[in-house]
């Protein structure tokens, strides 16, 4: 499934076409200005910085996610293991003790608990996404930074320039006659 949109650029109409993204991202494809088709660039760009950031946020959720899934796990097993840990003992005299275990005992058991170590990895590889993601919406921030600088050297008269179809920061590009066209196609 394909978002379609239509900008007016200098009394000539572009249909966008927004694809999703592939499995595979390539960060250098979107993050270098291209200079060939810069007003191309300055229509997409801000396109796909949203989306980054929709995505930033994607992984934001299932990191915290992840970490309160591992948390309430963690509060759970220290609890078994308290539990469980605590013997009953008789001491020399015939009366009935209860041993607690130490807290270093029960924390043990935790940090060796099979499912403790499995929902922690699942927050580690959670937060490495997070960070690769992040990292990407900053170098796309830089980005569009940029561009903002370059919009403010471009006069209106270089916006009536052509504008290269074809596709650009996974966005699709197709100039069209007129706006009626535009619409049925």
């Amino acid at each position: 499934e394909q978002d379609k949109t239509v900008v007016e650029i200098g009394g000539k109409y572009y249909k966008l076409w927004i694809k999703d993204f592939d499995t595979d991202i390539y960060p250098e494809e979107f993050l270098q200005v291209d200079w060939n088709n810069i007003l191309g660039d300055l229509i997409t760009f801000p396109v796909l910085f949203n989306r980054i950031g929709n995505l930033k946020a994607e992984m934001e959720n299932e990191y915290n996610n992840a970490k309160m899934e591992f948390e309430i796990k963690k509060a759970n097993l220290y609890e078994h293991y308290r539990k469980n840990l605590t013997k009953s003992e008789t001491d020399s005299k015939g009366n009935e003790k209860i041993k607690k275990p130490t807290e270093s005992e029960v924390e043990n058991n935790v940090l060796l608990d099979k499912a403790y170590r499995q929902l922690k990895k699942k927050v580690i590889n959670r937060k490495r996404d997070l960070d690769h993601i992040d990292s990407l919406y900053w170098a796309a921030k830089s980005k569009d930074g940029k561009l903002d600088k370059i919009t403010e050297r471009i006069s209106p008269d270089e916006f009536n320039k052509e504008i290269l179809e074809g596709e650009i920061n996974n966005v699709k590009i197709k100039q069209k006659k007129n706006l009626i066209e535009t619409k049925n196609s």
